[in-house]
């Protein structure tokens, strides 16, 4: 049976009890069997490995950001937000770590994208790396569940697939970081070798981790999540693209969202 949104070019086929069932489970915070588990991951990266770098998705959407395991909170999202199919959703990265949920969260978010792929877009987070969630706790929720590391190793082989941002009709770039260091044009952002591990890496692990800066020309230093960028960088990043608004997660705050950059990020 295909699962295929209307006017979806995707050829991949899955049978509707197997992915129906896995949500079901995955609705009830339960967790997936080990073989469910890999069918997933595998079908996962056949289907995120044809998207592009940079998504083009389309108005009306809603965008969430840092999900961090929190599974109770991405159920709220979908009940505020509307059920998929009947809404589109961007989710910018950091599904796993620091939550008690990781695998749950993530697995309901893959379920999704591989029923749904059209009306759901996941791009990468700085915690979508392997360095990162090894430490941060998702290996060791994977370890404790299934007591094998392929497991853990099959979700990085995904993480690795996710693109790297978004687009919205044309005109608000969104990404987990935000700009990276050496990378002025759209064009740039797509040719980046997301998969393979190369020199890439480092542009990549840019757009997941930097994050802007009020009172700052140009680039500044490294904290310790990224490097930061200023002002005079959003607008120039913006004009050279066509573009009217960076969208963001990465960063917390207590109102649930931020301006900076005289409202442009």
């Amino acid at each position: 049976v295909k699962n295929m949104d209307k006017g979806n070019s995707n050829n991949r086929t899955i049978p509707s009890d197997f992915i129906d069932g896995w949500i079901k489970k995955s609705l009830a915070c339960e967790r997936l069997e080990k073989k469910e588990v890999e069918e997933l991951c595998k079908v996962s990266c056949e289907i995120l490995v044809e998207e592009p770098n940079v998504v083009q998705v389309d108005y009306p959407i809603i965008i969430a950001g840092d999900i961090h395991g929190q599974f109770e909170e991405l159920l709220e999202i979908f009940q505020l937000g509307g059920p998929i199919p009947d809404t589109n959703y961007l989710f910018l990265g950091d599904y796993v770590d620091r939550g008690r949920h990781s695998l749950q969260t993530f697995c309901l978010l893959l379920c999704y994208k591989v029923k749904h792929p059209n009306r759901i877009t996941l791009v990468r987070g700085n915690h979508e790396m392997a360095a990162m969630c090894q430490v941060y706790g998702f290996y060791d929720e994977c370890k404790r569940a299934y007591n094998d590391d392929c497991i853990w190793q099959g979700f990085c082989d995904v993480f690795k697939r996710l693109p790297l941002a978004a687009v919205i009709n044309n005109e608000v770039f969104c990404a987990h970081g935000g700009l990276a260091l050496g990378l002025e044009k759209i064009e740039e952002y797509k040719s980046i070798d997301r998969v393979t591990e190369t020199e890439d890496l480092a542009l990549s692990k840019g757009i997941l981790s930097n994050s802007p800066k009020e009172v700052l020309e140009g680039w500044g230093g490294w904290d310790r999540r990224g490097f930061t960028w200023g002002e005079d960088l959003t607008k120039g990043f913006l004009d050279r693209n066509g573009f009217k608004l960076v969208v963001r997660s990465h960063s917390n705050h207590a109102e649930g969202f931020f301006w900076s950059h005289d409202k442009k990020v």
